[in-house]
This record gives C-alpha cells, sequence and structure tokens, in this order.
C-alpha cells in the first residue's frame, strides 16, 4: 500500500514545523494558556521572577526592531527552543562545549549559556553600559537579556536597544561554539570593540533619523526611534555629544581612532 503524498506516515499527517512553532508562539502570548515545557523550563533554570509579566515579555522579542537573525535567536532563547547539547547537530555530549576541560563540565542550557565564561567579557561590558547610560540599580544579566527583566531605567527604548546590541553578540559567539567548532572564548578587547561598534551604529541611525524627520517629518513616526533632536540627546546623551552636526562618542563606545572631547 502506498501512502498519500505528505501523509506523514502510517500514524496520520505531519504538523509542519512553522505550523508546530505558530502554536507556540500564540500559547506563549495567551497568558491564560499554559506555556510549552520547554518555556517553563527556562523559567524555572533562570529563576525567572513569579511576578514576570511573560506574554508581555514573549511579544517585546517579536516586535523588537532587531535584525531577524538576531529577534529569531532572541526568541529561541526565551521559548526554550535553542539546540543545546545533544540537539546541536553533530554534537554527542550534553555538556557545554566550551567548559568541556572542568572536571565536572555543567550541562549546556539557555541559564548556562548566559553565565558561561564565553559571554564574561560581554557581561562586564554590559554593566558597564548600564552605569554608563546612568540607570539605577544592578540589573541580573541573565533576566535582562532573555526576558528583558530589568529594573526601571526610564527609556524602555535605549534598553531595547541595548539589549539587541547583547543578543547579536551572544548569537555571534554562539554560533563560533557549535558550528565553528571554536571554543576558546573571544578576548576582551575584541568582545567591547564589537559591542562599541553595534552601540555606535545603533545611535548613529537614530541621529540620522532625527536629522530625516527635522527636514521631512514622517506621517507615522516610529517608537523605535527619537521623535527630534532634543528628544535624541535626551535618549543618548551619556553615550554621545554633537559638536558642529557630527557625533562625538564617550569612552566606552568610542573608536580607538576618534579623538577624546
Amino acid at each position: 500500500m502506498r501512502l498519500p503524498r505528505h501523509s506523514g506516515g502510517p500514524h496520520g499527517p505531519k504538523t509542519p514545523l512553522h505550523v508546530l512553532r505558530q502554536r507556540s508562539i500564540r500559547r506563549l502570548l495567551e497568558a491564560s494558556l499554559q506555556p510549552p515545557r520547554a518555556a517553563l523550563a527556562v523559567l524555572d533554570e533562570t529563576n525567572a521572577p513569579n511576578l514576570l509579566d511573560r506574554a508581555k515579555a514573549y511579544a517585546a522579542v517579536l516586535e523588537a526592531p532587531w535584525d531577524p537573525a538576531d529577534r529569531n535567536f532572541a526568541w529561541n532563547l526565551i521559548a526554550g527552543v535553542l539546540p543545546c547539547g545533544r540537539g546541536i547537530k553533530g554534537v554527542d555530549v550534553s555538556h557545554c562545549l566550551v567548559c568541556a576541560s572542568l572536571p565536572n563540565p555543567p550541562a549546556d542550557s539557555v541559564a548556562h549559556l548566559m553565565r558561561c565564561p564565553c559571554l564574561s567579557s560581554l557581561r562586564e561590558w554590559f554593566a558597564a553600559a548600564w552605569t554608563q547610560m546612568g540607570w539605577p540599580g544592578n540589573p541580573d544579566f541573565t533576566l535582562a537579556i532573555v526576558f528583558g527583566h530589568a529594573p526601571r531605567c526610564g527609556d524602555r527604548v535605549a534598553l531595547v536597544a541595548l539589549r539587541g546590541v547583547v543578543i547579536s553578540i551572544i548569537r555571534t559567539i554562539r554560533y563560533q561554539v557549535t558550528q565553528d567548532g571554536n571554543t576558546t572564548p573571544p578576548g576582551r578587547r575584541e568582545t567591547h570593540s564589537r559591542a562599541a561598534y553595534l552601540m555606535r551604529r545603533h545611535i548613529q541611525f537614530d541621529y540620522e533619523y532625527v536629522m530625516m524627520v527635522t527636514k521631512d517629518p514622517p506621517n507615522q513616526p516610529t517608537r523605535w526611534r527619537p521623535k527630534s533632536r532634543a528628544h535624541f540627546m535626551k535618549r543618548w546623551e551619556k553615550m554621545c555629544t554633537v559638536a558642529h552636526g557630527l557625533l562625538i562618542f564617550n569612552e566606552l563606545i568610542r573608536r580607538a581612532e576618534e579623538p577624546p572631547d
């Protein structure tokens, strides 16, 4: 007997992966529904607070103005579907590949990735950027990056930008480890330089948008970009100044060849 095409075998039709993904997204966005097991595992292993607004956290990732690859990676983190351990193609061990040389290497997971030695320089830079912005408190790196849960900082859009920079670098490092087999963590200088570049680029785009808006106001302003030059300076005054129409960045994100203020 020949089975009909796309029948999925003797147990009935096979549900396409994109349909399964859509169902998972709906369950996560509907706070009244029980989240999938993978999402619950991430909430548990990261010690996410009970007061966390899960639906809002998931929606924030889907709406974030990041590169699609970064947004998809962030979704894999928060939804608990990031391939880990033996779930990674070509990997036959369950422990972290970076920590494999330790006597008892920890299991690879989202929670471990956030505290893995491969991200130590990035955690340092994130803390420095948070302080530079003048925001209060001392955010938990895992909760801030995976769930967007952090002390009130007064400008959530700026925090989304900072979070996007960090997620982009984590995605790159994760790819190098799992796909290229490079388990040597990037150096402090390399990590800080990359983070500074991405932060400068975002601020530069904000500034160019403001200059464009001044000349030709859009019919529907985006909430992700500043509405005026004054709004731009209020958001990024701790990261840069403007002199003669040019951006001068502070020491944390300044290019190596860029002169001081």
